[in-house]
C-alpha cells in the first residue's frame, strides 16, 4: 500500500505491477512481453509456517492511461460477490485492452446468473481482452463482458460452480507389531 509517482511505467518480460495503492504515471502504463497488472497482495506462508499462498484483495489506482498490449495480462481475484471481496483496477484515464484478462475465483465463491461484477473502472475503456482466463470455477460458466460508462463489467449468464479440490485419497498402512 502506498503511492508511487513516475513519468511512464513499462511492464515487460514477465514483470508484474502488483499491490494496492496509488500509482501516478504522467505518461501512462504499458504492458508488453508478458507483463502483468495484478491488484491485491499475495501472501506466502502464515503464522503456522505453512507454504500455502493466499490472496488479500485490493484496489490499485492508476492516475494516467493504461495500455495492455496483446502479450500483457490483467489478473483479478474475486473472492465474493461484494466489492470488498474483489480486486479492483481504477484508472483515471483510458484503459486500452488488448491482452488477456485472468479472473481467479476463490474462497468457494461462484457468481449466480445475473450477477454483475465491476472489474475495471476508468474514464474510458477501449478494446477488448484477447482471451478471458477463468480459474476457480468448474467448466461451463458463461458470461458477457460489457464496457459501459467507463466500467468493464462481467455479467454471469448462468450459475458458476466452484471448482472442487481433488479429494484426499485414503492411505492404508499395514500395522507391524
Amino acid at each position: 500500500d502506498g503511492q508511487l509517482e513516475a513519468r511512464i511505467v513499462g511492464i515487460g518480460n514477465g514483470g508484474r505491477l502488483r499491490g494496492s495503492g496509488l500509482l501516478i504515471a504522467a505518461d501512462g502504463v504499458v504492458t508488453f512481453d508478458g507483463g502483468s497488472i495484478a491488484p491485491g497482495v499475495v501472501q506466502v506462508g502464515s503464522a503456522q509456517r505453512t507454504t500455502a499462498t493466499t490472496h488479500q484483495v485490493g484496489t490499485l489506482t492508476i492516475q494516467g492511461n493504461v495500455t495492455i498490449s496483446p502479450t500483457g495480462v490483467i489478473t483479478l481475484h474475486v473472492l465474493g460477490g461484494t466489492a470488498d471481496l474483489q480486486d479492483r483496477l481504477v484508472v483515471s484515464g483510458t484503459v486500452n485492452l488488448g491482452g488477456d484478462l485472468a479472473l481467479n475465483f476463490g474462497n468457494g465463491y461462484a457468481p449466480k446468473q445475473g450477477d454483475q461484477l465491476a472489474l475495471i473502472q476508468a474514464a474510458t475503456v477501449t478494446g477488448a481482452p484477447q482471451a478471458v482466463i477463468i480459474t476457480g470455477l468448474a467448466p461451463g460458466f458463461q458470461f458477457d463482458l460489457d464496457a459501459v460508462g467507463g466500467t468493464l463489467t462481467l455479467v454471469a449468464l448462468n450459475d458458476g460452480v466452484p471448482a472442487t479440490q481433488p479429494l484426499a485419497q485414503p492411505v492404508f498402512l499395514p500395522l507391524v507389531q
